[in-house]
C-alpha cells in the first residue's frame, strides 16, 4: 500500500499528538528488601551456561542443549 507524503506526515503528527498524552509516572527508589529480592531474581551464576543449565534442570527438568548435543 503507497501513502501520499502528506497522508505519512498526518499519521506522524497523530503518533506525535498521542505520545504528547502519555503520563511519566516516578517510581520511588527500591527498598532493601525488594533490592535484595531482584538481586536473588537475576542471580550472576544463572547467567553462565552451567548456571543456566543448572537452573533449567532443577526448575523445569529441562536438559541443557549442549549436554542432548554432546
Amino acid at each position: 500500500m503507497r501513502r501520499t507524503k502528506r497522508e505519512l506526515e498526518r499519521r506522524i503528527d497523530a503518533l506525535a499528538d498521542e505520545a504528547d498524552d502519555v503520563d511519566v509516572v516516578e517510581t520511588p527508589p527500591l527498598t532493601p528488601d525488594e533490592k535484595d529480592a531482584l538481586d536473588a531474581a537475576f542471580d550472576p551464576a544463572r547467567e553462565t551456561p552451567d548456571g543456566i543449565g543448572e537452573w533449567l534442570t532443577d526448575t523445569y527438568g529441562l536438559t541443557p542443549v549442549d549436554e542432548v548435543v554432546s
